[in-house]
């Protein structure tokens, strides 16, 4: 019977990785550009935001109903919210792409600039976040459940953070902007290998603020780097390959330098390639004119 939860968590995971690709064309094409910033910060905080509350309204739940119970229930919600998106949500008509398109595609340098930038963003966020458990409490010496209270506590400034930089970036320079956020979560990052216990906690903190703002952000250069054709194939293929380095690779070796080395010398060399990685930002001069937003003014 343990068999089938491997078939339908492939199911789940291939559903929920349809959606990235496919927001973006509806975000385009229902706001304005000059408020992407705010429209995909706001829409990506749900991200950090889960992170920080599903534990309690599991905690909750359990309360009034079995474990298959609160799957039954969310299955419910999510068949409820398709429905109504069904109903409610306008089918976004876009051109075929020729074939000529992934040539251009994989041949277009600021999609592997993205590419780069997403890994090292998401292995410093979610692969971080994956390891530090086993860091705060075999490393570190913390008890589990004040190991478990820093990290649901960390994530939760992350969520307002994000939704400032999205309206930041509707006002201000989205490159520079980026840069300052992926050095600032780089020394915070190289901090949190190398943090005392009397202060893990506040830089754990500092660290999941800033690198949670930094995902909305990589979302809105993709909006304005390549148009509404291309935008869904540029995500559908930047976004597995970032998962597989970024929530994959990297805490894979993160767990090996905790095996010979430790978690620290792992998470501070992770840090300086962010460090190293957000100067890739500057280099995206295709930002700054943006695209021309096709769809309505909102």
């Amino acid at each position: 019977a343990f068999s089938i939860f491997y078939l339908i968590l492939f199911f789940v995971g291939f559903s929920g990785g349809i959606y990235l690709p496919a927001m973006m064309p509806l975000i385009r094409e229902h706001f304005a550009e000059r408020n992407w910033g705010r429209t995909i910060s706001i829409y990506d905080s749900a991200g950090p935001f889960s992170i920080f509350t599903v534990p309690f309204i599991v905690v909750l739940l359990l309360n009034y109903f079995r474990w298959r119970g609160i799957f039954c229930l969310l299955g419910i919600a999510l068949l409820v919210i398709a429905l109504l998106f069904s109903l409610k949500g306008e089918e976004l008509k876009i051109d075929q792409p020729r074939k000529t398109v992934f040539k251009g595609l994989i041949t277009k340098r600021s999609f592997w600039v993205m590419t780069a930038m997403t890994s090292v963003a998401m292995g410093a966020n979610l692969g971080i976040y994956y390891i530090l458990p086993l860091y705060l409490t075999k490393q570190l010496f913390l008890s589990i459940g004040y190991a478990n209270t820093l990290l649901g506590i960390s994530r939760l400034g992350g969520v307002a953070v994000a939704i400032f930089c999205g309206i930041l970036v509707d006002r201000f320079n989205l490159r520079k902007i980026i840069f300052s956020m992926m050095i600032i979560s780089g020394i915070f990052t190289i901090l949190l290998g190398t943090a005392s216990p009397a202060v893990i906690g506040i830089i754990l903190f500092l660290q999941a603020v800033f690198i949670s703002a930094i995902p909305p952000l990589l979302w809105v250069c993709m909006a304005r780097l390549f148009d509404r054709e291309t935008v869904s194939m540029a995500i559908g293929f930047m976004a597995p390959l970032s998962f597989l380095f970024g929530t994959g690779l990297i805490p894979y070796l993160l767990g090996l330098s905790g095996d010979f080395v430790g978690f620290g010398f792992g998470i501070m060399i992770l840090g300086v390639l962010l460090t190293l990685a957000s100067c890739l930002a500057l280099s995206l001069r295709d930002l700054e004119g943006g695209l021309i937003q096709e769809g309505t003014s909102l």
